[in-house]
């Protein structure tokens, strides 16, 4: 922006002593009596200064709202020369699709006309692997505020710091018109209320590379740990406390003690689902290619294949 000022100005002085070399021309030849001044005395020597400095001013102008549009813009286009793919006009940039390249300096935001609800939870350990936890508050629920349950395991940096945390997000309002002004456009009631989440864990042995809910009983939670075992948990004794403080019950799930502990894998995997037709059957696979079937029996015990 300096250099471009610097050359603003060396363009107005170079105007301005042109002008005065017109007018010391004038005034010569006007006192010489010279056939210049006589073809001189039709012109009007102020409007042509007139039109070379706005002509010049005009242009320093133009050129200095394309730099500022330019700068805005994060390089050498304008937010006109940006293509109309639907973003909010706000937010500025361009829409980002899975697998476009970020270029150097660009920075992902979140347009949040783009969502009914948009909450964020900030734990104290990132988590590789979560899961939703079927609930009985329907399935396809429009009313606010909505409540979920989750379950996720850690990647900590130590060890000894892994936990299977159970989670309760509520008060989840609807957050779309959270930019507005209008204080009437969203009249729900506590709109303005923060979401709550509330947590209730159990000590994991290693980071939790990967885990599945059991799809007939959701309670029912296989993990796969960087230590190369898999392991069974009851989880309703956490679940049942965040549903119902102090309702949870106890046993095994209660004193944290996993259902079953496999250690049978040579390697540390990554591959763990459950049968979706067959209540029990669970299929887990390590990294060197190895695969072991569960199958749970009618008096709570697991086994494992060989």
């Amino acid at each position: 922006r300096a250099v471009h000022e610097s050359t603003m100005k060396a363009k107005r002085s170079a105007q301005a002593a042109e002008v005065r070399s017109r007018e010391e021309a004038t005034a010569e030849a006007t006192a010489g009596g010279s056939s210049l001044a006589e073809e001189l005395e039709f012109e009007d020597e102020f409007e042509e200064e007139d039109v070379v400095d706005g002509a010049g001013e005009e242009a320093a102008e133009m050129e200095e709202a394309e730099l500022e549009a330019a700068a805005a813009g994060g390089g050498g286009s304008s937010s006109a020369d940006m293509p109309d793919d639907g973003l909010n006009p706000s937010i500025g940039g361009r829409f980002y699709r899975a697998g476009d390249a970020i270029e150097e300096g660009e920075e992902l935001r979140v347009d949040a006309s783009a969502y009914d609800m948009l909450h964020r939870a900030r734990l104290e350990w990132p988590c590789l692997s979560f899961a939703v936890v079927p609930d009985a508050l329907g399935e396809d629920r429009a009313a606010f505020p909505h409540t979920a349950y989750f379950v996720a395991g850690t990647q900590a940096e130590a060890r000894g710091q892994n936990r299977l945390l159970c989670l309760k997000m509520s008060a989840m309002h609807r957050t779309k018109h959270d930019d507005e002004s209008d204080p009437e456009s969203d009249d729900e009631e506590g709109a303005d209320e923060d979401a709550l989440l509330e947590c209730q864990t159990i000590a994991h042995p290693g980071c939790v590379n990967r885990l599945k809910l059991m799809p007939q009983a959701p309670h029912v939670c296989a993990t796969w740990c960087e230590d190369t075992s898999v392991r069974l948990w009851d989880l309703s004794h956490q679940l049942g406390n965040l549903h119902a403080p102090g309702k949870g019950g106890g046993g095994a799930s209660a004193r944290g003690e996993p259902l079953k502990a496999f250690g049978g894998h040579g390697d540390e995997g990554y591959a763990l689902d459950w049968s979706p037709v067959a209540s029990g059957a669970l299929a887990s696979a390590d990294c060197a290619g190895k695969i072991h079937a569960w199958r749970g029996s009618a008096g709570g015990g697991w086994a494992v294949d060989a």
